[in-house]
């Protein structure tokens, strides 16, 4: 018997190549393993006839491999078709090609004469019914046939190195010498009397679709419970966290308010004096305003800034994009404005433009500060009095040691570019060659002689023959090193 911790390793009838393939899973485990849940389930009692049209949704069919070809296209590109008949298959039975592209193992683990088990969505080509890149299981008749076939057979996700069949007979193996004792679980017995042992036995291999879905709805019913509580758990530690209230009187709300040209609805009202509560509590406020599109969430996230801003802090209005922001930007400076809060506008594009902001600087003022940025990742950067001082100056020095940089690189001589003195020297060489004899027999390229570009008052002398030109009159084959010493010669 084992134990719902012990470890798979310590399990020695499991390969270490199959131990490292369930650690890439992050199952390490016996309890990790038996909560490695399918993600499906086969009927593999009764198979349905191929079918004859194509269908969008798909299917699990049953076939013997009568004819596997290898094709070729596009060079290197291949299609591996395994051609499969139904067992019980008469005249009009119409064979199911399945197919793989550019899959190499696939060839050498189908073979003419086996069984397989494949599920995916049947297409019509040409006259043909495929299968492309189904999912497949090779049906071997051993004495783990049971676990596999004639059952409702889960289907789990796997890895590299870790098959349908390798995975189910672990877990099927691991159920059979599991300890009969109850595991735990954190759903009550008044909320559902079921049994977790039982369900988790079932979800792996059920008898019927009945038990299935039953233990299916224990499992996830005690999985949200346990949600829940741990909710719950979070929920209490942050109340217990020591804060500061960040609500002001509500002066500044109130004129707020009275300046709108319409009049607040209900769920707003609510909603307000909801997170007014929060605020003036002494712990931090983890609220979530959800609502449709025109619903006023932002007349409320105003009001909130307010009775922050009203106590003495500062608030930042984070937008996603920068268009959003400049206009949330907008409508904030023509809403308050005329209550005396200062507005900035921090965004990746302008941010040389806004220096110096108020935001996340010390207030100066009694009616603090707003600043309106897109979302930003990780956390705020440093924006103390010191550290932007040290900023300051070593952008400075940067600046000042640029300047310097390009002033003396402005002073220096300006050297000649190579590519200018390449056609004198190209000349010279090729004077030289043509002397000594060796200008027009060039080097080798791949197996053919190539020869350089020649004056052409030289072209047509001699046994010279015109060649392929990349560039249209620079290419010459075929030319002896005689006829190249006699044009030499010739020249003097």
């Amino acid at each position: 018997m084992m134990e719902i911790s012990q470890p798979l390793a310590e399990l020695d009838w499991i390969p270490r190549p199959r131990l490292l393939a369930l650690c890439r899973l992050g199952l390490e485990t016996v309890e990790d393993l038996l909560t490695h849940y399918p993600r499906r389930h086969e009927d593999r009692h009764q198979f349905p006839e191929f079918p004859r049209e194509e269908s969008d949704t798909s299917i699990c069919l049953c076939g013997e491999v009568v004819k596997t070809s290898l094709r070729r296209f596009g060079g290197w590109k291949k299609i591996f078709e395994a051609t499969l008949h139904q067992p019980d298959a008469n005249a009009l039975s119409q064979p199911l090609v399945c197919r793989w592209f550019n899959l190499h193992y696939v060839q050498k683990m189908i073979a003419t004469g086996q069984r397989l088990v494949v599920f995916g969505k049947p297409r019509l080509r040409g006259n043909r019914i495929c299968m492309d890149h189904p999912e497949f299981e090779v049906i071997e008749n051993d004495e783990e046939m049971s676990i596999h076939f004639r059952r409702i057979t889960p289907i789990y996700p796997a890895t590299e190195g870790l098959s349908q069949r390798a995975l189910r007979g672990i877990i099927y193996r691991i159920l059979q010498h599991l300890d009969n004792e109850r595991l735990e679980t954190l759903l009550p017995a008044a909320l559902d009397g079921g049994d977790g042992t039982i369900a988790i036995r079932t979800v792996h291999f059920p008898e019927d679709w009945e038990s299935l879905s039953a233990a299916r709805e224990h499992l996830v019913l005690s999985e949200f419970f346990a949600m829940q509580m741990l909710i719950a758990a979070r929920r209490a530690e942050s109340s217990v966290r020591a804060g500061a209230a960040h609500c002001g009187r509500g002066e500044l709300l109130e004129k707020f308010l009275r300046s709108l040209p319409f009049e607040l609805t209900d769920a707003q009202n609510r909603v307000i004096a909801e997170i007014r509560r929060d605020l003036a509590a002494n712990h931090p406020m983890n609220r979530l305003l959800q609502g449709d599109v025109g619903s006023g969430k932002t007349v409320v996230a105003i009001a909130a800034i307010l009775l922050a801003i009203e106590a003495g802090f500062q608030a930042a209005f984070m937008a996603p994009t920068q268009i959003l922001a400049e206009q949330h930007y907008a409508v904030l400076r023509r809403w308050l404005e005329p209550l005396g809060v200062k507005l900035a506008l921090r965004t990746g594009a302008h941010r040389e433009d806004n220096a110096p902001l108020p935001l996340f600087e010390v207030a100066r003022n009694d009616a603090g500060s707003i600043g309106c940025q897109p979302v930003v990742s990780g956390s705020l950067p440093d924006t103390s009095a010191a550290s932007m001082a040290r900023n300051a100056r070593s952008l400075t020095r940067g600046e000042t040691s640029r300047r310097r940089l390009r002033g003396d690189a402005d002073r220096r001589a300006p050297a000649r570019s190579p590519t200018c003195r390449a056609p004198a020297r190209r000349a010279r060489r090729l004077a030289h060659r043509i002397r000594t004899g060796r200008g027009i027999a060039g080097r080798r390229r791949g197996r053919r002689r190539c020869a350089r570009w020649v004056p052409a008052r030289w072209r047509g002398r001699g046994t010279l023959r015109r060649g392929p030109s990349r560039r249209g009159r620079g290419r010459w084959r075929g030319t002896p090193r005689a006829a190249a010493r006699r044009h030499a010669r010739a020249r003097g």
